[in-house]
């Protein structure tokens, strides 16, 4: 028995070959991401976490390939044939993918999988030669607040009567960086809690590029509306906060950071 070492790409991986056989060897492939997931100005900071995934294209397979991480480096390893040939795309959160140039967004989510930066679609280009992988976000950032939140099972409810907030869309070349834009349809995203007391929220869900109206729906108010906003790539808007017990005004504008990393160069 022979055991060789091959290097490919700057992927190293090891398989011990007896003689000819069908089956192609699973072995170790690595990718690296070394920037934080982002910063939200004035908002703190996000690394990448143990346990964080992304989905690589196989080229050889026509499919998915999920990487982990650890140790929240931004060091992504997976189990994958030897034979394998990524390329064209990468995407985070895994679980977004469903084709190179295709994702879809959850309708509903919870705290956790807003949590830490979980819930921020983005995408990089898987080059021949390179392990290197660069993400950018693929869309806007929407943070709401929302005080004295009921105790129960509840929604908060984000819906649109022009463009759809979730559910499938393509992923579109935009002056160079990648995009999903705001397609027709009706649809919502909702955070979806439930709560042994009465409580503060505060959440960041991800919305497609475009202009279009919001519509906010709380526990025991009445919608609040938004005027038209144009939601750009790789920035973030803030809602006024929305308070359940004592009104107020809903201010109909959002407030707009950009989206920068530690070192001025994420996107």
């Amino acid at each position: 028995m022979k055991r060789i070492l091959i290097t490919i790409l700057g992927l190293s991986f090891a398989f011990a070959s007896c003689e000819k056989s069908s089956d192609e060897p699973m072995v170790e492939w690595t990718f690296e991401a070394p920037q934080t997931k982002a910063s939200l100005s004035g908002s703190g900071t996000f690394s990448w976490a143990p346990g964080d995934e992304i989905a690589v294209w196989n080229g050889t397979a026509g499919a998915f390939v999920t990487f982990a991480t650890q140790t929240g480096s931004g060091r992504f390893t997976a189990q994958a044939p030897a034979n394998a040939h990524f390329t064209a795309a990468a995407y985070y959160p895994a679980s977004i993918a469903t084709g190179t140039e295709a994702v879809s967004l959850p309708t509903s989510y919870t705290l956790a999988e807003l949590s830490g930066g979980k819930g921020m679609p983005m995408f990089a280009a898987v080059n021949d030669g390179s392990n290197i992988l660069n993400f950018k976000h693929l869309g806007a950032l929407l943070k709401v607040k929302v005080l004295n939140v009921p105790a129960g099972n509840v929604q908060i409810v984000l819906s649109s009567s022009s463009v759809s907030l979730s559910g499938g869309f393509t992923v579109t070349p935009s002056g160079g960086d990648r995009v999903i834009s705001a397609q027709t349809g009706s649809a919502t995203v909702a955070l979806s809690l439930s709560l042994s007391d009465t409580q503060d929220v505060e959440f960041t869900v991800p919305v497609p590029v475009g202009t279009y109206a919001l519509t906010c729906t709380v526990p025991e108010r009445s919608p609040f509306y938004t005027d038209s906003v144009t939601f750009q790539r790789g920035h973030l808007y803030t809602l006024s906060t929305i308070d359940v017990e004592n009104g107020g005004e809903f201010a109909q504008t959002c407030e707009v950071y950009e989206l920068v990393d530690d070192n001025n160069n994420w996107e």
